[in-house]
């Protein structure tokens, strides 16, 4: 991609990797998360039309961002100061009726600030 500072042109590599939230990828989290990666976590929001779902999906996430915090951590100079970033975002909004989206996003900021 390419991309300008100060009136010179650059060049940006992006890499995505979509382990699909399984158990079975986090063990390539030390590979692609390095400290200049940008994390995402994707999330089916539709699912927070049931209010039963909250903790099923808050501690999915959880151990997501966890996984990527452990990893960011060591960020390679030993200091272990390294902060991950995470970019959240929402999907499936149409799937959610009009008239259930102010408690659905109420439900997400609540996740969100827990």
């Amino acid at each position: 991609i390419p991309h300008g500072t100060d009136g010179v042109e650059a060049q940006l590599a992006v890499t995505v990797f979509d382990v699909g939230g399984q158990d079975a990828y986090k063990h390539f989290l030390p590979v692609f998360n390095v400290r200049d990666a940008l994390n995402v976590l994707v999330i089916d929001v539709s699912r927070l039309r049931d209010e039963r779902q909250l903790p099923v999906l808050m501690a999915e996430a959880k151990q997501w961002m966890l996984s990527v915090r452990a990893v960011a951590t060591r960020d390679g100079d030993g200091d272990g100061d390294a902060t991950p970033r995470l970019f959240i975002i929402g999907t499936h909004w149409d799937a959610v009726p009009q008239a259930e989206r102010t408690t659905v996003s109420e439900r997400c900021a609540s996740w969100l600030t827990a």
